[in-house]
């Protein structure tokens, strides 16, 4: 059984699971065969179905305001980490064909922001 001291580390430790969520999905993906598409999709269908699974849903991102200073840039780097993944795929579909030219910093934000509001 966990215990957190304050409502800081219980959403903390929240973002932390999200995180490792998120990165583990990406990880498992990062290993499979197909275009940077199809891995997008794969990452993103995973995520959404977490959401809605017993397990989920992740923590959505608007608690950030609830945290201190501090740790809110802290966990914002954490996400901001995890979003670079999905324009490594957004390049790398780029690069295959399979997603047309983009910016894809801008996209990558999109998916991430459509996985947090699929609950």
């Amino acid at each position: 059984s966990h215990h957190n001291e304050n409502k800081d580390d219980l959403i903390s430790a929240c973002f932390d699971r999200m995180s490792t969520v998120i990165r583990n999905t990406q990880t498992l993906v990062d290993d499979l065969p197909g275009t940077g598409w199809d891995k997008l999709c794969a990452v993103s269908r995973a995520l959404v179905h977490y959401q809605f699974s017993s397990q989920g849903p992740l923590l959505r991102l608007t608690i950030y305001g609830a945290l201190p200073e501090e740790m809110r840039i802290a966990k914002m780097r954490d996400m901001a980490r995890l979003s670079t993944r999905f324009v490594r795929l957004l390049v790398q579909g780029m690069q295959d064909g399979s997603v047309r030219p983009l910016d894809q910093a801008i996209a990558a934000l999109q998916v991430h922001g459509m996985i947090n509001a699929a609950v």
